[in-house]
């Protein structure tokens, strides 16, 4: 498990995959899980990213590749969450 406070780094900005949605390269201390959540909306409710599994570090030097949808609005955030 990860240690309280600790966060997935990203590797690189996401890259935009072949189908209009995007690839982010995570890394983090292996065996850390964590659920993707998004924000449209500032001030509303974070939510789990519909269709996107749960995110299981392999270690800081094994990245794990995190598909992200495509963007349909202008503003959207991005978050992990420890389970």
């Amino acid at each position: 498990m990860s240690p309280p406070g600790y966060r997935p780094q990203p590797l690189a900005p996401p890259a935009r995959r072949w189908d209009g949605s995007w690839n982010l390269r995570v890394a983090g201390i292996g065996g850390g899980r964590y659920r993707v959540e998004e924000l449209t909306q500032l001030g509303v409710t974070w939510e789990a990213v519909f269709g996107v599994p749960e995110v299981v570090t392999q270690g800081v030097n094994n990245p794990v590749d995190l598909p992200l949808p495509a963007q349909s609005t202008s503003l959207r955030f991005f978050r992990l969450v420890r389970k």
